[in-house]
């Protein structure tokens, strides 16, 4: 059952690059993965030895040579079955790079083995121009509703915005009379489209937090971190444990971006010889951040602290990073009523995947640096615009 009891994980010794299952009809099941082609194994019905492979099965669509891409990067696998047919989605042209970088490929085939045919139709699903609303489209999951409706899930990201991440998207897919998918021709997928049947779901994610416990809130993680040891609930809020001695190495505990301009608000009481605060956090290297360290209030930008400093007279105080027009403005208070606004601004449209690597966000979040805890008593976020 999903919800377990799980057994301990066992390993097994392939390529673990993108990986997708499937169970065949006959009690066979199979993987497949890899970053350069789709490489078959088959598995034990049990799922814990490897029976053969790795075999590729589709080295990925020929990308003409006058496409600006990332790189070739045969990857993303996914299956599903229909009418027969197994289908193999694929992503290539790596998914930085040029705003044409990322697209959909897919395969199809009878059996697992294969042979293995071209859709007629690939890529699928492209960006052709950087004039497009949305940039990198690809990597895609099909889904099929009770009721006999085909989706795909892609990611992709907006125009202009690397530094908000990869967006999810979902787009309707027809079936060809010879039993091919596409995008429906003449949909728009910058324009609305209908709803798929069913109930609205509240999602249930929530911008603030007033960690009441006992459960840190899911929308919480830690940046290139593990959240173990690193939190607990006290009456005043929650105690975050330091880590590290300033926001470079801090692995901050952070949210998704979920609007493209917001302000960030939190309460926090920072003891002596601790450095607390907020940040707006891309990677150690690429970050801007405000915090609280014995009696001064320092400004973080990109990887060090700004040469000023401002005095302040306390340990509990009110910090705010505002991001508008992809730019992040810092603020504190003594009272979260009257606020004074800190010197230095940063520019973050350049903190992205191309030029700092990691495939990561903007993020806002909080941060905790050296030896014992700083108490964080709200948080809010609130969109702009």
């Amino acid at each position: 059952h999903p919800a377990g009891p799980w057994s301990e994980p066992w390993d097994l010794p392939m390529d673990g690059f993108d990986i997708t299952h499937m169970a065949t009809p006959d009690g066979r099941r199979y993987l497949v993965s890899g970053s350069h082609g789709a490489n078959l194994y088959e598995i034990s019905k049990d799922a814990t030895r490897i029976l053969s492979g790795p075999r590729t099965i589709y080295e990925g669509w020929p990308i003409p040579r006058d496409w600006d891409i990332e790189c070739p990067c045969q990857e993303g696998w996914n299956l599903a079955a229909r009418d027969g047919y197994y289908y193999l989605t694929g992503a290539q042209g790596g998914t930085s790079g040029p705003p044409t970088s990322h697209m959909v490929v897919a395969a199809r085939a009878r059996d697992m083995e294969g042979p293995w045919e071209q859709c007629p139709f690939n890529p699928v699903l492209a960006t052709r121009s950087a004039q497009e609303p949305f940039w990198s489209q690809g990597h895609a999951r099909l889904i099929d509703t009770p009721g006999g409706q085909w989706y795909m899930f892609y990611h992709a990201y907006l125009k202009n915005r690397w530094n908000m991440g990869r967006q999810i998207f979902l787009a309707p897919v027809e079936w060809t009379p010879d039993g091919w998918f596409r995008i429906p021709p003449g949909l728009q997928l910058d324009q609305p489209i209908r709803k798929p049947p069913g109930s609205a779901v509240p999602h249930g994610f929530r911008l603030s937090d007033d960690f009441r416990g006992p459960e840190l809130d899911f929308k919480w993680g830690f940046a290139e971190s593990s959240a173990e040891g690193r939190y607990r609930f006290v009456q005043e809020g929650l105690a975050l444990r330091g880590a590290g001695k300033d926001i470079r190495d801090s692995a901050p505990m952070v949210m998704p971006q979920t609007h493209a301009e917001y302000q960030v608000t939190a309460e926090l009481t920072v003891p002596e010889g601790m450095l607390g605060g907020l940040t707006i956090y891309f990677s150690a290297a690429a970050q801007a951040s405000v915090g609280l360290r014995n009696g001064r209030v320092y400004e973080y930008g990109r990887q060090n602290p700004f040469r000023d400093s401002t005095p302040y007279d306390g340990k509990r105080i009110h910090l705010r990073l505002e991001l508008r027009g992809d730019i992040v403005r810092r603020y504190y208070s003594a009272d979260g009523r009257n606020w004074q606004r800190l010197l230095i601004s940063t520019e973050v449209s350049g903190f992205h995947r191309n030029a700092f690597g990691p495939a990561a966000a903007l993020r806002p979040g909080l941060f905790a640096c050296g030896d014992g805890e700083v108490i964080v008593h709200r948080f809010l976020l609130t969109p702009l615009g």
